[in-house]
């Protein structure tokens, strides 16, 4: 989306992600930190018209930025307490008001004011001074009409406003979400933007990344390919959130769960006296947890090969380690995924690979991830006979 934005005696163009990061893109292009309006030049009357929803916008045009909202006091009011200016309860609203639904440029106005009263509430890590109270603000409104989506009268405010109801529209939310998919796209560019900082919010990037969860697993589960899903959440190229994604999917920590079963110098001699004898390996061994990684498929005769590998190969389409002037690459669908500091995080990182993008595990190698699946206690459809005959020596 492209808009020709004035501004004063400036004038630019914006490339907008979706209506909803207009006024995201002219706070910061700007550096606006006072409430402002917005006026869109229609063609068809050769006049400026205001712009009471940004969703109204069309897909390109020439915006005015305009100081001194006219007062929305009344309409805040009745946002927060609708029983306050109109017959509205938490039983029965009334279709007559918008106060259950208001407008993004609404919501703006009101948290402009709050933040230049009290500086200090302003987010110090993000291109706006309010996108952390957008978002919470936004969620906050779904929370308290939650209770209310079974009356008649709010299932027709859901159908004009851009609910689950609404006919064609491209915007569907998760069963059991409450983002969008604007919403989402907001929350990827924000730990997009973050992770380029020298110094990111770790915290915000963690934040913004579980509040996508359930609508990347919506999108998994129709099969989309991990490429999409990478480009639309580049946030999954980084290790740390590769095992947070894990944890959320799976309810277990894999990674403190790894460290904790191959810590044990008796379970790692164990598996020493299962591996098979293989000098033809280019990596020099750095310790009896790498020599056991390294070596695993070997354990139920299977080649290393497919899972561990220092030749770029771009046919082998399956989850691997690439090792490479001392970096351990982990690469999905034959793309790097992510860098990882050390073998045992990028082995781990592999593994958990299948469980993020519902991968199947490959002929060549199904028992040994099998095996390390149910050392790690992770659950597993099947298991595979000689598997259980392992674990019985272990």
């Amino acid at each position: 989306m492209e808009y020709h934005v004035t501004c004063g005696e400036r004038k630019v163009i914006l490339n907008c992600l979706s209506k909803l990061d207009v006024t995201n893109q002219i706070e910061a292009r700007f550096s606006i930190t006072r409430p402002f309006s917005i006026q869109l030049y229609s063609q068809t009357f050769n006049d400026w018209v205001d712009v009471d929803n940004l969703t109204d916008l069309p897909e390109s045009g020439k915006l005015l930025v305009k100081d001194c909202l006219p007062e929305i006091q009344n309409d805040y009011e009745t946002a927060t307490h609708p029983s306050s200016s109109s017959s509205l309860s938490t039983t029965s609203p009334s279709v007559e008001t918008d106060g259950w639904y208001p407008s993004p440029l609404q919501i703006r106005t009101v948290l402009m004011e709050l933040v230049k009263a009290y500086p200090v509430l302003q987010d110090q890590n993000c291109s706006s001074p309010i996108s952390t109270w957008v978002c919470s603000l936004r969620q906050r409104f779904k929370d308290i009409r939650r209770p209310l989506h079974s009356d008649v009268q709010i299932a027709a405010m859901k159908i004009k406003y851009g609910g689950r109801e609404r006919q064609g529209s491209s915007k569907r939310l998760f069963e059991d979400s409450f983002e969008d998919e604007e919403s989402v796209a907001l929350h990827s560019k924000i730990a997009r933007l973050e992770l380029a900082k020298p110094h990111p919010n770790h915290d915000l990037i963690e934040d913004r990344h579980k509040r996508t969860f359930e609508f990347r697993r919506n999108i998994i589960a129709k099969g989309a390919a991990s490429n999409d899903i990478l480009d639309q959440f580049p946030t999954l190229r980084e290790i740390n959130l590769i095992f947070l994604e894990t944890k959320l999917i799976l309810k277990v920590d894999v990674l403190q769960t790894f460290m904790d079963k191959f810590g044990d110098q008796k379970m790692l001699q164990r598996l020493e006296n299962l591996i098979k004898p293989n000098h033809n390996h280019q990596v020099h061994f750095t310790g009896r947890m790498e020599k056991v990684l390294l070596l695993w498929p070997t354990i139920l005769k299977e080649n290393s090969a497919f899972y561990f590998t220092t030749i770029k190969e771009d046919e082998n389409m399956f989850p691997h380690v690439f090792f490479d002037k001392q970096e351990y690459s982990v690469f999905v669908d034959g793309k790097k995924l992510c860098v990882a500091p050390n073998l045992p995080q990028a082995v781990v990182a592999m593994i958990c690979s299948y469980w993020v993008f519902d991968i199947c595990f490959p002929k060549q190698l199904v028992k040994s991830l099998q095996l390390f699946c149910c050392i790690l206690n992770l659950p597993l459809k099947n298991r595979h006979i000689g598997v259980q005959r392992v674990l019985n020596k272990l």
